[in-house]
């Protein structure tokens, strides 16, 4: 089942990454490292052990923060831009006020999806390693 399951994967995405060992022996350098050389690339054998949940914790930096004025959506993907220099950005998502309503953000890699939302509030919760807070608020709350 595994071998099957692995041939369908790396047909899916040849370049696809698999970790062989337990969760808590994965080096962060390791896991950020997105595009390793084929000779780097590992298979999983087996199962997670029961101590995966401090994993993200100990490996992944989480800022949120809270903007206080309205988005155009080609500012905002600006910004996201923007930010991929302030760390190692991940992800970003949260809801942010445009002049249309409040909106849903999804940000990866240079991809900003936007959708109408009936949530209020505005906030945006970063994901990635290293990230300048400081910078994230300058970009994002400042003018």
């Amino acid at each position: 089942l595994i071998p099957a399951a692995l041939e369908r994967l790396f047909a899916l995405n040849d370049r696809a990454r698999v970790f062989a060992e337990p969760w808590d022996e994965l080096l962060p350098a390791e896991v950020l490292c997105f595009d390793p050389p084929k000779s780097k690339q590992r298979t999983m054998i087996g199962h997670r052990t029961e101590r995966v949940t401090h994993i993200a914790e100990d490996v992944f930096d989480t800022v949120t923060i809270r903007p206080d004025h309205t988005f155009t959506a080609s500012d905002l993907h600006e910004r996201f831009l923007q930010a991929e220099q302030c760390g190692v950005l991940l992800r970003a998502k949260g809801v942010v006020a445009s002049n249309d309503g409040p909106l849903i953000v999804q940000y990866t890699f240079g991809q900003t999806q936007l959708e109408p939302s009936s949530a209020s509030g505005n906030f945006l919760c970063f994901i990635g390693q290293g990230l300048d807070i400081q910078r994230l608020n300058e970009l994002f709350c400042g003018e």
